[in-house]
């Protein structure tokens, strides 16, 4: 048995015990790992009141989209256990697609055993192993965006918009990724990175999103008979209509901010993670697929649901830029201050809600700390990445004035 699959064969080992032992019961409470829109309770919710031929978000709770609701709808008929290994089915497949993203990155088969590790660092990673056990339906965005980017590294267009498509209709902030995704897609057939190759590319993959996305759309209208899900599932992601405490910023900020002033600061925290789509597709075009690992990890960052495990993936996708972290300042620090944070969480939960000898500023501390690590990581591998292309042009620029002295001292000397 190869070591991949030991990996595989320990991770849904693992999984099954912490179910079978009752530790659903404790994950599923955690606020650091379940949002509001992957609650799994929300969505049995929304399933009971579609037994009775209820809207499934009539009662306000649940909000995945439809064709989720019908997956688990059916996976629900055998109880939890069917959803629960389904979600484990999703997660050892997003994982063998980090393996697979991790060899065709290295394209050398002596690197595989790297390939396994960084694999097998993201499924066996406890913030992912909890969330799978507290049967959190946010695996399902990890798993189709993962597929997007190793379609793009294997240039196949089509399949990498279904991935995007499916992963933008599951959570719709995955659409940031088009552009880093259309310059993959273009160092996978060896173009040049001009704005005319990057049009050549970017229009059919946009229109392949475009229609994916609608038959989405459509198909789920037609499942329910009507649209309410657009407002139930997206728009309650834009209006912030829920403000339970999670590891982001917005929840703290808007139960402060008074109400005329909301709709300003809602459009600002959203447009916040636009503002960077761009400048990172031109500033970092020459590396595709660590301009997607820095897009989708601002993205992760500033969610209006993030969860902890959005850094389970964050870490390994750096990490796979091996000699970018070589050059990391401060590694150990940014790993440890990751780790600090996200420890104390839960003791600050506790002294604020359950002994009420705290307050919510206890447990906003450490989510800001998390969330400034987060940042300090992947800003250091961006620096480190923007020193190394300093590095090369000077030594370019070095190798070009040495040729042409040396030609001119020849040229003076034989005549």
């Amino acid at each position: 048995m190869s070591a991949l699959a030991k990996c595989f064969c320990l991770s849904a080992a693992v999984r099954l015990i912490l179910f079978v032992s009752g530790f659903h019961a404790i994950f599923f409470r955690r606020v650091e790992l379940i949002p509001p829109n992957h609650n799994f309770t929300r969505l049995k919710e929304g399933l009971f009141l579609w037994s009775y031929d209820h809207s499934p978000y009539e009662g306000g709770l649940a909000h995945q989209p439809p064709l989720i609701l019908l997956v688990f709808r059916v996976l629900q008929s055998v109880g939890d256990i069917g959803s629960f290994l389904f979600l484990l089915c999703v997660d050892l497949c997003s994982g063998f697609l980090l393996f697979l993203i991790c060899r065709e990155h290295f394209k050398d088969p002596k690197k595989d055993r790297q390939s396994v590790l960084i694999a097998c660092t993201y499924i066996l990673h406890p913030f992912v192993v909890a969330e799978n056990v507290a049967l959190s339906t946010h695996s399902l965005v990890t798993a189709t965006v993962l597929g997007a980017i190793l379609a793009a590294q294997t240039n196949r267009t089509f399949l990498c918009a279904v991935f995007l498509a499916a992963a933008s209709y599951l959570s719709m902030y995955p659409l940031l990724l088009m552009p880093t995704l259309a310059l993959l897609l273009m160092q996978s057939r060896g173009l040049p990175s001009t704005f005319r190759h990057f049009c050549y590319v970017f229009l059919p993959f946009g229109a392949y999103f475009i229609v994916v996305l609608a038959v989405l759309a459509v198909v789920s209208f037609m499942i329910l008979g009507s649209w309410k899900f657009l407002s139930a599932v997206y728009g309650f992601v834009l209006a912030l209509n829920d403000l339970t405490p999670n590891v982001g910023i917005f929840w703290y900020f808007f139960t402060e901010v008074f109400d005329r002033f909301r709709h300003f600061f809602v459009v600002v925290f959203h447009s916040h993670v636009l503002v960077y789509v761009i400048p990172i597709a031109l500033r970092l075009q020459s590396r595709p697929l660590f301009a997607v690992t820095v897009q989708y990890a601002i993205g992760a960052i500033f969610f209006a649901y993030p969860t902890a495990a959005d850094a389970a993936i964050i870490l390994p996708l750096i990490f796979l830029h091996q000699d970018i972290t070589k050059t990391m300042r401060g590694i150990v620090i940014i790993v440890n201050g990751l780790l600090v944070p996200i420890t104390l969480a839960p003791l600050m939960w506790h002294m604020w809600l359950d002994r009420g000898s705290g307050n919510a500023n206890f447990f906003y501390n450490q989510v800001l700390c998390f969330m400034g690590f987060e940042i300090f990581l992947v800003l250091e591998a961006t620096g480190s990445y923007l020193r190394m292309q300093q590095r090369k042009k000077a030594q370019t620029m070095c190798e070009g004035l040495t040729k042409e002295l040396v030609n001119e001292i020849l040229t003076e000397f034989k005549t």
